[in-house]
C-alpha cells in the first residue's frame, strides 16, 4: 500500500528532459544522445531534486546502506553546482 502511494506520488510531478551530450563543445555530433537531465536544477512542490537526493544519501548512510549509485550520484550534482558557482560567481 505505502509502495503504491509513493510510486503515485513521485512521478506525479516527474517531468524529464532528454538533450543531446556533448564531450567536445567543437563537435558537431553529440557523444551521446537522448540523455535524462533533471536532478541539478529541477523543481517540484516539495522542493529541490538536488535536495531530495541528499536527504536520500543521508538517509541510507544513516541506516548503514551505502548505496554506491546515490552516492556517486549525489557526489556528481555537488561537483556540477561547485562548477556552476564558480561560473555565475
Amino acid at each position: 500500500m505505502l509502495e503504491q502511494y509513493l510510486e503515485v506520488r513521485e512521478k506525479q510531478y516527474d517531468k524529464k528532459a532528454y538533450i543531446d551530450f556533448f564531450t567536445d563543445p567543437m563537435a558537431l555530433t553529440p557523444a551521446v544522445s537522448g540523455v535524462m537531465v533533471q536532478i541539478v536544477r529541477a523543481e517540484g512542490p516539495s522542493g529541490p531534486n538536488r535536495d531530495y537526493l541528499f536527504q536520500l544519501e543521508k538517509a541510507l548512510i544513516q541506516y548503514g546502506c551505502e548505496d554506491k549509485h546515490v552516492m556517486g550520484l549525489a557526489n556528481e550534482v555537488r561537483r556540477v553546482l561547485s562548477e556552476m558557482e564558480l561560473i555565475f560567481s
